[in-house]
C-alpha cells in the first residue's frame, strides 16, 4: 500500500503555530522544496534554538518516521505544545565541545537547522562543528533568520565578535567562489579549497534563510 500524499509543511506549520509558516517567516514551503523526497523516510532532524517547541511538532507530523532532536539552553515549552517523539536536549549552542559530543553520539544527520541566537559566534560554532562530517550526503544545513544577524555581541562595553552573522554567512559563499580557478568550476579543479568547501554541493539563499547541501 502506497503512502498518502504528504500534507504540505506550511499547513502543519500553521496548525502548530510556528513562525516558519507563511503567516510568519514562510520557511516551511522552502523545506518542502528541499526535503520532499524524505517525507516518509527514517531520517534524522536537528533543530537548534527551539524555545516554545512548536516547530518540533511540525517536524514530527511532517516526517512521521524521522528521529527529531531539539536543542536549546532556555526551554519555554508551552502547555499547549507537547512534542511526542522529539528528544529535547539542553545545550548552549556556542559550546563546541558539547555540540561535538552530541554529533558523535547521534550523527550524522539529514537536516540541521540553526534557529538559535543569530550571532556570528553561535552560527560559526554550529556550522563548523556539524559540517561536513556530521551531515549525510545530500543532507542540508540551514541557517534561519539571517536577516536578524546584523548585530555583533557586546560584553563589558566591548564587541565580543569580529563581525556579524550576515558577514559569516556571506563568507561561506565567498570561500566557495574563491576556491576554484577562475576559468573552471567544480571540485576537481579546487586546488586550494578545504574539505569544508569541497563538501558543498550547492548554497541556496532566500530572504531570511541560507541552506547548504552536502555532496
Amino acid at each position: 500500500m502506497m503512502d498518502a500524499p504528504p500534507i504540505p509543511l506550511d499547513r502543519l506549520a500553521v496548525k502548530h503555530r510556528t513562525d516558519k509558516a507563511s503567516w510568519g517567516h514562510d520557511f516551511a514551503s522552502f523545506y518542502d522544496e528541499i526535503l520532499w523526497r524524505w517525507r516518509y523516510d527514517k531520517i534524522s532532524i536537528v533543530e537548534i534554538g527551539v524555545k516554545f517547541g512548536s516547530s518540533l511538532c511540525m517536524w514530527e507530523d511532517g516526517f512521521p518516521k524521522a528521529t527529531v532532536f531539539g536543542l536549546d539552553n532556555n526551554w519555554r515549552i508551552r502547555p499547549s505544545v507537547q512534542p511526542k517523539r522529539a528528544k529535547l536536549v539542553t545545550m548552549d549552542a556556542s559550546d563546541r565541545g558539547a555540540l561535538k559530543a552530541f554529533c558523535q553520539e547521534h550523527g550524522p544527520f539529514h537536516l540541521v537547522v540553526d534557529d538559535s541566537a543569530h550571532t556570528s559566534t553561535v552560527t560559526r560554532a554550529i556550522v563548523e562543528t556539524f559540517w561536513p562530517d556530521y551531515i549525510r550526503p545530500q543532507g542540508w544545513l540551514v541557517i534561519e533568520d539571517i536577516n536578524s544577524g546584523y548585530k555583533v555581541n557586546v560584553k563589558n562595553g566591548e564587541p565580543s565578535e569580529q563581525h556579524d552573522q550576515i558577514d559569516y554567512c556571506m563568507s561561506l559563499v565567498r570561500n566557495v567562489c574563491h576556491s576554484g580557478k577562475l576559468s573552471r568550476c567544480g571540485p576537481s579543479y579546487w586546488e586550494h579549497s578545504s574539505e569544508f568547501d569541497k563538501a558543498i554541493r550547492q548554497i541556496i539563499y532566500r530572504p531570511g534563510i541560507l541552506a547548504m547541501e552536502r555532496r
